[in-house]
């Protein structure tokens, strides 16, 4: 072969080394798009597709209820319903039945009675009263407003030798004064005109119940009443900083928990934080809910949602802390070596629903991640049929049955994840759940612990709806006073209070509290509720 033929031809070795690159390097573009159309598809799925915690939530015939309801047959009178269906097997939903109005509503009685001409008969006599038909209704009387005068009675001094001594020759103990006037009842708010009952029933309005101070000034306006959002801001303000007592009692109650719950959530603050007014905060929220003690939620304010909100409130805390995934938490029990960090299987099985979510419409293959999926629907399947047992019942229900479940879900993430795509929603699923195996796994020998967070995120959810119409804070100060407020009213929840008839009580005994003890009665699983007469 000529010289000139060698320098055109390749090298055998290095073009077969070039072939190889390329193909290397196809497959991981081939990886790359598979992955992208992943996520195109799942976030069009999330986007448009409708999701299953709104069904669940009834929120999906919210708009055509009443249409819905009354077109639901009772099972009595449906023909259709076969006797397979009455004896255990699905039942159609009947109309609701109504229920009886309470005993201690007040009554007002409405007489309808013949005209004097019809309480004779033809034949021109008396007609005798048998009785009545009875229709009771559940009637309703408008927010009513009322002025109330606070009179302080002062009475003169006596002309007796004793009083008329004293005033000539005053002294320490008795000093001289002609006049003597009742002591005032400390006020929830001093020189203001909002009472306990006012403050109490903005509160909820806007904590309970997501109505914003801008739609109440409005609703105020409709009875003639001239109450800007400004003088209810401060009002709530004001409220925030006289429930810290109450709020600094729980948290020290919380964090001799065994067990902690703690999620966060984004707040955007506008003024006070020493940042732009479109950069996010956060508020925290950590909860206690154990069978050792109360329930207790507290919110916290942070200006990040980095470790230092979480290590500043939990500080030398030692026990569990169940969390979601987020990897703050891991930096946290960094610092922390008594802290014990547990793992969320709701969120471990949310991955792998994703993948589900995120398939072609026509793609009629087998799923890896369906194996998963059952596995660890078969782990919360055993937790709600347990019941109520003791905790050393539950942990031996969990060795038998919940054990060799997890076993399986091991074998089959470790057999699997060498076959799927590392970027490929499988593979993060399979991943996600091996990287904190240890920390999902600690409930089978702590029967204290739960498999997920259920019940902080159910704590978070009045914050999250209330953003949806309130949109932000103004400052610092009104998000740190609708923090402990919050944390008053979901605690007054979990513990099923009237939200009004509490914080009326609130507003009006804690002012006048002088002791500890005075304080501690008013916590939400210590206030009793007066009867009603």
């Amino acid at each position: 072969m000529s010289a000139a033929a060698q320098t055109i031809l390749p090298d055998p070795i290095a073009l077969l080394q070039d072939v190889k690159l390329l193909r290397h390097e196809v497959r991981n573009l081939q990886a790359d798009v598979a992955y992208y159309q992943e996520i195109i598809r799942l976030l069009k799925h999330q986007r448009f597709a409708p999701q299953s915690e709104v069904f669940a939530s009834g929120q999906g015939t919210l708009f055509n209820e009443a249409e819905v309801l009354t077109l639901v047959p009772n099972e009595e009178d449906d023909p259709t319903t076969n006797e397979d269906e009455k004896k255990g097997g699905k039942k159609k939903r009947g109309r609701p039945v109504r229920a009886p109005l309470p005993d201690n509503l007040p009554v007002e009685e409405r007489i309808i009675d013949l005209p004097e001409s019809e309480k004779i008969c033809p034949h021109g006599v008396l007609r005798k009263l048998i009785g009545a038909e009875i229709l009771e209704q559940l009637g309703i009387k408008p927010m009513q407003f009322f002025r109330l005068i606070i009179k302080r009675l002062k009475y003169a001094t006596c002309d007796c030798a004793q009083c008329l001594a004293a005033s000539d020759s005053p002294s320490a103990d008795q000093p001289a004064s002609l006049i003597v006037t009742a002591s005032a009842d400390p006020q929830p708010i001093p020189k203001s005109f909002a009472s306990p009952g006012l403050l109490a029933h903005i509160v909820v309005n806007k904590y309970v119940d997501a109505l914003p101070l801008y739609r109440q000034e409005g609703i105020f306006k409709r009875y003639g009443i001239d109450l800007p959002r400004a003088t209810q801001a401060g009002w709530m303000i004001c409220c925030g900083k006289l429930i810290m007592p109450l709020i600094n009692l729980a948290k020290e109650k919380l964090l001799l928990a065994p067990i902690i719950y703690a999620d966060e959530t984004r707040n955007q603050i506008l003024k006070g934080t020493g940042k732009s007014a479109i950069t996010k905060s956060y508020t925290w929220v950590f909860m206690r809910d154990d069978h050792e003690g109360p329930k207790i939620v507290i919110y916290e304010v942070g200006p990040s949602r980095g470790h230092e909100v979480p290590l500043k409130f939990l500080e030398d805390y030692a026990g569990f802390l169940h969390t979601d995934g987020y990897q703050v938490y891991e930096t946290l029990a960094d610092k922390m070596p008594d802290l014990k960090l547990i793992g969320d299987w709701v969120h471990a099985r949310r991955k792998f629903h994703d993948v589900i979510k995120a398939l072609p419409k026509d793609f009629k293959g087998k799923v890896k991640a369906k194996a998963a999926l059952d596995l660890i629907n078969e782990l919360f399947r055993i937790e709600r049929e347990m019941g109520e047992v003791t905790l050393d019942e539950r942990r031996q229900i969990r060795q038998k049955l919940s054990k060799p479940v997890v076993d399986k879900l091991k074998a089959w993430a470790d057999e699997t994840v060498p076959y799927v795509p590392p970027k490929g929603l499988t593979g993060k699923a399979i991943s996600y759940m091996l990287a904190r195996w240890h920390k999902l796994t600690i409930f089978l020998d702590q029967p204290i612990l739960r498999l997920d967070t259920n019940c902080v995120e159910n704590a978070i959810r009045p914050f999250v709806i209330g953003r949806k119409n309130w949109l932000f804070s103004d400052t610092l100060a009104g998000a740190e006073s609708s923090a402990a407020l919050y944390s008053l009213l979901v605690m007054a929840r979990e513990h099923k209070l009237n939200p009004i008839a509490y914080m009326t009580a609130v507003f009006t005994e804690l002012p006048r509290a002088t002791t500890v003890d005075d304080v501690e009665k008013l916590l939400p699983w210590n206030w009793q509720a007066p009867a009603v007469a």
